[in-house]
């Protein structure tokens, strides 16, 4: 036998091919995995960069939305949205419809962002977007521009130099130009400083005018001084610019040629002082500083209006010494709000004289109320109103405080302070408070009252006119009470109620109903007042009351309406006598109708019998028929009982009979008559003859 075979070497060749399926199953995994596994989620934006629209410095742009769509194939979860960079506080995200949101692929959401710049030129600032994203928060660039007017000055002081005191200098040319990258509007231009009054302002081409960026105005001042030495002011350019706005500096230098006093001090400023309160007073010392006597010292104020006065002097007339001094006492009471600005003149005949330059700011409050009347229109009487605002403003240069808010008139009571901000409030210049003005009427009418509003510092009250008119509903009714009387039992009796509107607004009309009846002896039957909701001015509607009474003897209710009105009655008292049920009655004229003898087949003549409703309730006649063994020889003639079959207690009606003999001799029958009274039947008894034979 062959020795047996060694299989070894074939089982390694199977491992082999296992191990070659095995590493191309898992290059094809990898491959479908690469191929088919969806893409992470990945955010896109509408825009990027982000630029939004140029904004004016100080002022805040509008709303732009920027969109944010899941372009990857898995979802994304927002986690949130940040802004960050160097002008981030410049940026404003609001309307946020992202943050912590979950973007299905292809879905999208959006947040509105707007710029308010703090400066000029670009702003910038980044977009951070935080999500389950494989590189981390997604950025995105966002930027804007700062415009603003920005004013220049050429040249920036004005210098004079020495000019004789009362002449005019050269004229100065002062070019202001906007280099800026938005428009300037120059609201004024004014000169200020204390000797302002030695500079005038001979051409004026910028007050009320708007530069463009690049575009210039001119401005020419000439230099006449009032009084000797160094002269100061300044042209002060009100305007929208972006601080800091230059201020021009004037200069210039005053020359007396002719022989001086010493004066301490050369200028008295009083500073801001509150109109209408006690004047301030400062002094001014003059010393002779010559070899020889100064006699006849005079004083005077080149402007008497200006607010300043002289107290009492020891300076005039006065016969200085050489080295000797004497006192001026100027006092400051300003009249109006504003700068004042005089010159106090010392002379004497052999010196001169002498300017000594006085300054004064006049402030107080000012107050501008936004509205001189609040008109309230119509109201219903002890209803409120919605509050009206009024805003107070002080638009002066002092501030002050409101002291008491209060009503005034005669309907005062019917207006109410409903929100008080101002009351106890120190307004500042330029700010203000608000009030809110409720009408709350308490009686009908046209009402009239005053909202005043008492300032310090010697402020006037403040005054608004308030009106309104106040409109009631007023129910009438057309009778005090409502007696039906006797009623019987079994029956009902019915009564209308008038209801109608007198005052002068719609009235509200609730339930109607029947209160205090333990029986339910009266009752609501109908009527246009039920569910009518509102009755306008001057109109009218009727309920319909019914009495039916369930006992015998007197019963009272009271008839209940529900309304708004500010009067008439709320309840109709309601009254009835129950009288026992009415009982039918029938009366007969006759008992018996003789026809007496009548030929064959001639018909007779017609004979009534008269039918009394002799009882207390209505006789109903239901039914008349013929009975007996002659009944066809008779027949009923309708009459009156037929056209109203319904008796009332006394009326009475007519039935008509007639008789036709169809045989010779003695014929009869019985008219039946059934109703409601009594038994319900009742007989009458007819007889006739018939005579001869038939005809033919």
């Amino acid at each position: 036998m062959p020795p047996p075979r060694h299989r070894r070497p074939r089982a390694r060749g199977d491992n082999k091919r296992w191990l070659w399926i095995v590493a191309a199953a898992a290059v094809l995994l990898g491959l479908a995995y690469l191929i088919f596994w969806p893409k992470p989620p990945e955010p896109s934006f509408s825009a990027d960069p982000f630029v939004l629209d140029k904004v004016r410095v100080g002022e805040t742009g509008g709303l732009q939305t920027l969109t944010i769509t899941n372009v990857g194939e898995r979802p994304m979860a927002i986690h949130l949205l940040s802004l960050v960079g160097e002008h981030v506080d410049e940026f404003m995200m609001e309307e946020d419809g992202c943050g912590a949101q979950i973007l299905e692929p292809a879905a999208a959401c959006a947040v509105q962002i707007r710029l308010r710049p703090a400066g000029m030129g670009l702003r910038q600032a980044v977009l951070e977007l935080e999500a389950e994203l494989p590189n981390g928060p997604a950025r995105l660039n966002m930027s804007g521009e700062g415009t603003a007017p920005v004013m220049a000055v050429a040249p920036a002081n004005g210098s004079f130099g020495p000019q004789d005191v009362g002449a005019s200098s050269d004229p100065l040319d002062l070019i202001v130009s906007n280099q800026g990258t938005a428009p300037m509007t120059i609201r004024r231009v004014a000169l200020g400083g204390v000797a302002e009054r030695d500079f005038r302002l001979t051409r004026n081409d910028c007050s009320k005018t708007t530069l463009e960026p690049g575009r210039t105005c001119a401005l020419r001042l000439v230099f006449v001084p009032r009084a000797a030495g160094t002269r100061q002011a300044e042209v002060i350019l009100d305007s929208d610019a972006l601080e800091p706005v230059p201020t021009v500096s004037l200069t210039g230098e005053g020359i007396w040629t002719g022989a001086a006093f010493a004066v301490e001090p050369r200028a008295l400023d009083f500073g801001r002082h509150l109109v209408g309160t006690s004047g301030l007073r400062k002094s001014i010392q003059v010393v002779n500083r010559q070899g020889s006597s100064l006699q006849s010292i005079r004083l005077g104020l080149a402007d008497t209006d200006r607010g300043f006065s002289l107290g009492d002097q020891s300076c005039i007339g006065k016969t200085l010494s050489p080295g000797e001094g004497c006192q001026i006492q100027v006092g400051f009471a300003p009249s109006a709000e504003g700068d004042f600005v005089s010159l106090l003149q010392i002379s004497q005949k052999d010196v001169g004289t002498l300017g000594i330059e006085l300054h004064g700011q006049g402030v107080a409050p000012r107050w501008v109320l936004d509205t001189e009347s609040l008109e309230f229109g119509d109201l219903r009487v002890e209803e409120a109103g919605s509050a009206l605002p009024v805003e107070v403003r002080n638009e002066g240069s002092a501030a002050a405080r409101v002291t008491k808010v209060e009503m005034s008139g005669t309907d005062a009571a019917g207006f109410k302070v409903s929100g008080d901000r101002c009351s106890g409030q120190e307004v500042r210049p330029d700010s203000g408070c608000t009030l809110q003005i409720r009408f709350e009427p308490r009686r009908e009418g046209a009402h009239q009252a005053q909202l005043l509003l008492s300032m310090a510092a010697g402020s006037s009250p403040q005054r608004i006119s308030l009106a309104g008119r106040a409109v009631a509903p007023r129910l009438s009714l057309d009778r005090e009470m409502v007696d039906f009387d006797r009623v019987h039992r079994t029956t009902m009796s019915q009564v209308a109620v008038g209801l109608a509107n007198r005052g002068t607004a719609g009235l509200r009309l609730g339930s109607i109903s029947i209160a205090d009846d333990t029986n339910g002896d009266f009752r609501i039957l109908s009527g246009s007042c039920l569910g009518a909701g509102v009755l306008p001015t001057g109109g009218s509607c009727e309920v319909s009351v019914g009495f039916g009474p369930t006992a015998e003897g007197r019963v009272t209710a009271r008839l209940q309406i529900e309304h708004d009105g500010i009067s008439g009655p709320h309840q109709v008292p309601l009254a009835g006598i129950g009288l026992p049920p009415p009982i039918p009655k029938l009366i007969l004229d006759v008992a018996i109708v003789e026809f007496g003898p009548q030929p064959l087949e001639n018909r007779s003549t017609i004979q009534t019998v008269n039918l009394r409703a002799g009882g207390t309730g209505n006789l109903e006649l239901r039914e008349f028929t013929l009975e007996g063994p002659d009944a066809a020889d008779f027949s009923i003639v309708p009459a009156t009982c037929h056209a109203g079959p319904m008796l009332q207690p006394g009326t009475t009606c007519a039935v008509g009979l007639r008789f036709t003999p169809l045989a010779g001799g003695p014929r009869s029958a019985r008219l039946v008559l059934r109703h409601n009274a009594g038994s319900g039947v009742d007989r009458i008894e007819l007889r006739g003859e018939g005579l001869g034979s038939p005809p033919g």
